[in-house]
């Protein structure tokens, strides 16, 4: 045998003259041979300037002395073009697609990213070490599922109801929190300490949507208190002797300050605040979604009658560009009675926000004031609806135009479709 059996490269025979014309032939073999990079394929080589040691392969309709050579390997050495029939597994590097491709007994293919290639594997890991339970595993700052021009789902599929299809969140690969249906077919959020004990947060019934609270609740209650049949709640304030450690549900009892109401509201029942002192607004307190009606009436420190008390707005502390007040979405009627407010605040805003919504205020004994530099006003929002009424309103010259926010000084709430008011001028 005078070649070898793969790659038919030249033997040097006993006593064979010019030993080196084989040699060299082999070198020139080994090198168009070993880590194959083809320039691209063409019909004729011919036909194309190569520079010394370029390799093409030869396309499907080889012409002139490369007819019937569809697929070899060319390789341009000493001025001619060097031919080599490919062997099942070649592989090459295409320059002109940045490609590896393979060698088969197709013809030459793309070696990497044939998607067949990667339907119905045991295991894959990204970043990351695949094992019989975590079938696919993924080490990544992120995850991203996108659309693909309209919606997108993520399907968690269970065999049966007793099964369990859920997200798992862990620290330290210990479970702390997990949504989904486990166990039943309700849907279902838990929550664990570090001692593995699973505690239901929430519990979502699916026949008839009905939520449920297992655990209960850490502060805001979903019902009246006990023994409380008047569906309107009292609250004291009394920003001098009050404390927020207290409930605020008693005249001996009075809360400091209305960041406290937060947790002492009542969701869904009307509440009274009795004002027993002059106060400032400086938090934020959002009551989105939780009260239809809230009454502030000012009074007496002994709560014995009524007694004209004030509300200084100012910057709010728990928020970076909203001045103090509350925040309300959905309906909510408000009721100011004996209630002073000065806008001293350098923000903007309202201190009555009615964000998108509807709502409706009154007041009743009200001077309005206003000492600070910002433009908050005491009600509106450029996306509510809120209709107002009032009786013995007094506003200064300088909080002209911040009654309604949008409302200037002398226009008339009533050319304003969102503050239809029994005042021509606030």
């Amino acid at each position: 045998m005078e070649i070898t059996p793969k790659n038919r490269l030249p033997y040097i025979m006993p006593q064979q003259a010019q030993k080196h014309v084989t040699h060299n032939e082999a070198i020139r073999m080994l090198d168009a041979l070993i880590q194959i990079s083809v320039a691209a394929i063409v019909d004729d080589p011919a036909s194309i300037s190569p520079e010394e040691g370029d390799c093409v392969l030869i396309g499907s309709s080889p012409l002139g002395e490369f007819e019937g050579k569809t697929d070899y390997l060319a390789s341009f050495v000493d001025g001619a073009w060097m031919l080599h029939q490919p062997v099942i597994g070649w592989l090459a590097y295409r320059q002109d697609l940045g490609k590896i491709i393979a060698f088969t007994d197709a013809g030459w293919i793309i070696a990497s990213g044939v998607p067949e290639e990667i339907q119905n594997l045991d295991l894959l890991g990204v970043n990351a070490t695949a094992d019989s339970i975590n079938r696919l595993s993924i080490n990544s700052p992120a995850s991203l599922f996108n659309h693909e021009g309209q919606g997108h789902q993520v399907k968690v599929n269970k065999s049966s109801e007793l099964d369990t299809a859920s997200l798992l969140f862990q620290t330290g690969f210990s479970g702390r929190a997990e949504m989904g249906i486990a166990g039943s077919d309700n849907f279902s959020i838990k929550v664990a300490a570090d001692d593995g004990t699973w505690r239901d947060a929430v519990s979502v019934n699916r026949q008839d949507g009905k939520v449920e609270f297992p655990s209960g609740f850490s502060s805001v209650p979903l019902h009246g208190r006990p023994g409380d049949v008047s569906g309107f709640d009292q609250i004291y304030i009394d920003a001098i002797n009050g404390d927020d450690a207290n409930d605020g549900y008693s005249l001996s009892e009075p809360i400091k300050s209305f960041g406290r109401l937060q947790t002492q509201l009542t969701v869904g029942r009307k509440l009274e605040i009795r004002l027993l002192s002059d106060i400032v607004a400086d938090e934020v307190v959002d009551l989105s979604y939780s009260l239809p009606h809230l009454y502030i009436r000012g009074r007496t420190s002994n709560d014995s009658g009524g007694q004209n008390r004030t509300i200084t707005v100012a910057d709010a502390t728990n928020h970076t560009t909203h001045s103090g007040g509350f925040i309300f979405q959905a309906f909510a009627s408000i009721f100011l009675n004996r209630v002073d407010v000065e806008l001293a605040t350098s923000r903007s805003y309202a201190f009555f926000d009615f964000v998108s919504s509807m709502g409706f205020l009154r007041t009743r004994n009200m001077n309005l004031t206003r000492t600070g530099t910002g433009d908050c006003c005491l009600f509106g929002n450029p996306d509510s609806y809120v209709p107002n009424s009032h009786f013995s309103l007094n506003v200064s010259s300088a909080a002209k135009g911040f009654v309604a926010e949008g409302v200037g000084a002398t226009d008339n709430p009533n050319d304003d479709w969102r503050y239809p008011s029994n005042l021509s001028v606030y």
